[in-house]
């Protein structure tokens, strides 16, 4: 795996635990923040694995639904 893979891989890995944090903290199930944003719970529970298949602006409405901001877009490119 190339370098910038398994760094996208551990970016991944990082943002779905900080959705599952935030999501736990509001006392939200999957389900709940599925419905939210219109997904399904299955799709959640990816992201929060750090499956880097999501579509970005699934990934993008699910951190927006739990007030995550994304800051510093690009800041290592």
């Amino acid at each position: 795996m190339s370098y910038m893979a398994n760094k996208s891989m551990h970016r991944a890995v990082a943002f779905g635990a900080a959705l599952r944090t935030r999501r736990k903290a509001l006392r939200l199930t999957q389900r709940d923040v599925a419905d939210l944003v219109g997904v399904t719970r299955q799709t959640i529970g990816r992201l929060e694995r750090g499956d880097a298949t999501v579509a970005l602006g699934t990934a993008l409405a699910v951190a927006g639904a739990l007030g995550i901001a994304i800051l510093n877009a690009g800041r290592d490119a």
